[in-house]
């Protein structure tokens, strides 16, 4: 069963949580405590995510110590929100997204880890997860990331984030723990997969209808706002355009 807590990180303390093109972050962070009352809520600042993490995992550390020498905030933010549910289990949400239904509203019974694809159908999301403590698949991503950061990370290449701590790696390593072959309709694959004897055995769950978990539009049970789009000056999403100067300094 997957805990009741929900976590969420920005780089400053809660009460810096800044208003993003007319969203105040905030705000939206009072959507999940406020809709979801019989939930333990959790926010980590960058201080408090480095500080579990040495704790915890010293090379998981050194990993997220790279991402600060390269000053890529959405690695470490990937890295974290996979860290704190593999170590205490529950549910991440990106700071800027909103919940519109309560967890215990669709959440269904004795689910251990929860996916759904991106609207692209290419990849699983990751700005919203639930998991178990200790889950599997979590353990398997974590030592695939470490894995890249050991072997070195190509910062020449424009999707250096998606391939290393993003939607890529954690797409594949899960479909590689499942044994199931990449494909780009992973919505529509996703009722079959369901199926599979190992995904019931390790209490996955993916829910394949878009109208769950939206992006960039209100519909469905939590709305993403990609609100991390604006925040340039913070690196959360312009690594793309970043890729050479992050190249000349590897």
């Amino acid at each position: 069963m997957i805990p009741k807590k929900i976590w969420q990180t920005w780089k400053k303390p809660y009460a810096e949580l800044p208003t993003v093109k007319g969203n105040n972050l905030k705000k939206l962070t009072e959507t999940w405590k406020r809709l979801n009352p019989e939930y333990a809520y959790y926010y980590c600042d960058d201080d408090t995510c480095l500080k579990m993490i040495k704790e915890r995992d010293e090379e998981l550390y050194e990993c997220v110590l790279e991402c600060n020498r390269v000053n890529v905030v959405s690695m470490k933010s990937d890295i974290f929100r996979y860290f704190v549910l593999y170590e205490y289990g529950g549910f991440y949400a990106d700071i800027d997204t909103v919940c519109c239904v309560p967890i215990k509203k669709w959440l269904k019974p004795d689910i251990r880890f929860i996916l759904s694809p991106e609207d692209t159908s290419i990849y699983f999301q990751q700005w919203f997860l639930g998991s178990e403590k200790g889950h599997p698949l979590l353990k398997a991503l974590l030592d695939n990331i470490k894995r890249k950061f050991k072997e070195g990370i190509d910062y020449s290449d424009a999707d250096f984030v998606h391939i290393s701590t993003g939607p890529s790696i954690f797409t594949h390593s899960i479909l590689d723990f499942l044994g199931i072959e990449k494909r780009d309709e992973l919505r529509e694959l996703s009722a079959g997969y369901n199926k599979l004897a190992k995904v019931r055995d390790l209490g996955v769950f993916i829910y394949d209808d878009y109208r769950y978990f939206r992006e960039g539009k209100p519909h469905g049970v939590v709305w993403h706002l990609y609100a991390s789009i604006f925040w340039f000056e913070a690196n959360y999403d312009n690594w793309r355009t970043q890729a050479a100067v992050q190249s000349n300094v590897a």
